[in-house]
């Protein structure tokens, strides 16, 4: 009897070194995130900072980064956190519906209802909110699960272009080989490297040697489309920078290009003098 008496009294301790453990965490990860100090240390984002560099799990750092950062603007969500009243994940799951102005109401129901009620609430708040449970889940080595919650509208969207598709195929056609087929179009039209590699292959000098003055008169000058081709093609789309770890920055979204040699002190539109930043690194630059 007395084992086991020590055993749960163990227990109930680990628990509460565990909340206090995230409280803890949560209110440094705000000063990190208020600070941009995962930017100093080579992240893009606070999520990424506490994936790659806390080594924390992703669910867990979805968690935790969404409160800090919600944390910031209602403080007393924070404040419940460290009280014990609230749950991390229960505080995660009202990020999306509380402000200054509703506070009291969903930090009373954070407090009192279970994680599904409390899902229910804030569906049923601002029903789009489901969409933060949206994800891709790999079932097999060939195939993963795609989970997305969608409106009435674009659902019919969906529909629609299911429609169109099979038309122009004349066949009909799953709906994974439809959104294929789309995201093909897609890329073949936007995507800044597949455009790069058109370029190339039409051109017949090498648009990497084209260089042109970045200043003219005083005023700056558009950058030549077969220097931008040049540049995706090189860099593929992907952020140049090397992180703390010696990897290179995976960031493919926000990108800009950098000139080496800033155009203020002479630098000019040329591959050799650009470089593929995403924003965060491209701050970092300057």
């Amino acid at each position: 009897m007395n084992q086991n008496i020590s055993l749960h009294e163990r227990a109930v301790h680990a628990a509460l070194c565990f909340k206090k453990s995230d409280a803890e965490l949560l209110g440094i990860l705000i000063e990190v995130d208020q600070a941009r100090e995962y930017e100093r240390q080579g992240y893009t984002s606070l999520f990424l900072y506490c994936t790659q560099c806390l080594k924390l799990s992703e669910s867990h750092a979805q968690a935790l980064s969404s409160v800090a950062k919600k944390s910031r603007e209602v403080p007393e969500l924070k404040t419940k956190i460290d009280e014990g009243e609230i749950h991390l994940s229960n505080a995660r799951r009202i990020v999306s519906v509380i402000n200054s102005e509703n506070k009291d109401a969903w930090l009373s129901k954070a407090s009192v209802l279970s994680q599904r009620d409390l899902e229910r609430e804030v569906v049923r708040e601002k029903p789009l909110a489901a969409s933060g449970n949206e994800r891709i889940r790999p079932v097999s080595d060939a195939l993963s699960e795609l989970r997305v919650f969608l409106t009435p509208e674009q659902e019919e969207k969906l529909r629609r272009v299911k429609d169109v598709v099979a038309q122009k195929r004349r066949e009909n056609l799953s709906l994974a080989s439809t959104l294929e087929a789309v995201f093909d179009d897609f890329i073949k039209r936007h995507d800044p490297v597949a455009r790069a590699e058109r370029s190339e292959a039409a051109q017949a000098p090498c648009p990497g040697k084209v260089e042109a003055p970045a200043m003219v008169q005083g005023k700056r000058t558009a950058r030549p489309a077969a220097v931008t081709h040049a540049v995706n093609l090189r860099d593929q789309g992907q952020c140049t920078q090397s992180l703390a770890n010696g990897k290179r920055c995976e960031q493919r979204r926000w990108v800009e290009r950098h000139h080496v040699i800033q155009v203020a002190n002479g630098g000019v539109h040329a591959a050799g003098n650009l470089t593929t930043l995403c924003s965060a690194h491209h701050r970092a630059r300057h």
